[in-house]
């Protein structure tokens, strides 16, 4: 592949099969694909079909966006909303919309999922794994659940202890 010419962007510049650039893109620890304006795939790395791998096997150019959820949702890896059809239906109504969205597996996995369109309508998807993240969330928020719960204990506490302290003496007037 010709080297861009000097003030060319990358995106200027075809990008062939086997080029610098998808092996780059390939070897990334982030999902990549490219849907085009038709909702076909043009091109994912590795690490997004490794990502959802109950549909690595249709992962190939060409398949529709619809094929893809659909494999996802017949595949009871991602957990979805409870009608399996509605999910679909609001997945491919967002589809295009430049959003962040989260999916989770049945595995426990967390993926982010961003969504940005071109100028010519292709809609580029980066997945990054979140798993850790939002296990030290959860834990997090348990966390403060528990010195929430040993907070108020405490005051409770003392609360009947400065009461039973102040009952004797008021007794005695002191």
């Amino acid at each position: 592949m010709a080297e861009p010419a000097t003030g060319d962007s990358i995106s200027t510049v075809d990008v062939e099969p086997g080029s610098a650039v998808l092996r780059g893109l390939d070897v990334a620890r982030y999902g990549f694909a490219i849907w085009s304006p038709d909702r076909r795939l043009i091109y994912c790395n590795s690490s997004f079909a490794d990502f959802y791998s109950a549909a690595a096997a249709i992962l190939q150019p060409g398949i529709t966006y619809r094929n893809f959820l659909t494999a996802l949702t017949e595949s009871g890896e991602i957990i979805r909303e409870p009608d399996p059809a509605q999910w679909l239906e609001h997945m491919l109504h967002d589809f295009g919309m430049p959003q962040m969205i989260s999916h989770s597996f049945a595995d426990g996995r967390s993926l982010e999922i961003s969504q940005d369109v071109d100028p010519s309508g292709n809609v580029t998807m980066t997945v990054n794994d979140v798993t850790v993240v939002r296990r030290g969330e959860r834990a997090l928020r348990r966390a403060k659940e528990i010195a929430e719960t040993a907070d108020q204990t405490k005051s409770r506490f003392l609360r009947a202890a400065n009461h039973d302290l102040r009952q004797p003496l008021a007794t005695l007037k002191i």
